[in-house]
């Protein structure tokens, strides 16, 4: 048995629009994450707040050795979590506009060909920069949590 012949502008349609809404859900992701980023750089900054501008005497011994290191901490992830939301171009895939000087004598099959390539590329693209984001939103967390441990360390003395 034969397979009936493909229509290769059709297939490559098909392929497109699915690799197009991969890079539409990868945008959306990157999105998300940048909310993360940011919520998690709004606690740090209230919790800097309250180790750094505490009333009264400065602590000693122990618990001030605790929270001189846990404001250390809480200002690193901030930095950090600073760092993960600097803005990153993040690559879309091209514009009809882009495309008309190039490809108005090309075919369609040449055309959709390039277009898949084009997504493709770029969604590798963006998934390394979302592997980057997504190890300082960990180390922001990281950071985060330790310091906390260390307060509940200090204000247990």
């Amino acid at each position: 048995m034969h397979s009936p012949p493909r229509d290769d502008r059709e297939h490559l349609k098909l392929l497109y629009e699915e690799l197009k809404a991969a890079l539409d859900r990868q945008i959306q992701e990157l999105e998300g994450l940048d909310q993360k980023i940011a919520i998690l750089l709004a606690a740090n900054g209230v919790m800097i707040g309250l180790v750094v501008v505490p009333g009264g005497a400065p602590r000693v011994g122990i618990v001030g050795v605790l929270l001189v290191v846990a404001a250390a901490l809480l200002i690193v992830a901030w930095v950090v979590g600073a760092v993960a939301l600097l803005p990153r171009r993040i690559k879309t895939a091209p514009e009809p506009s882009g495309l008309w000087p190039d490809y108005w004598d090309k075919t369609d099959v040449e055309l959709l060909g390039d277009l898949c390539a084009t997504v493709a590329y770029v969604f590798d693209k963006n998934g390394e920069r979302s592997s980057q984001k997504l190890g300082l939103v960990y180390a922001q967390l990281a950071l985060l949590m330790l310091a906390l441990l260390l307060l509940f360390a200090a204000f247990a003395n």
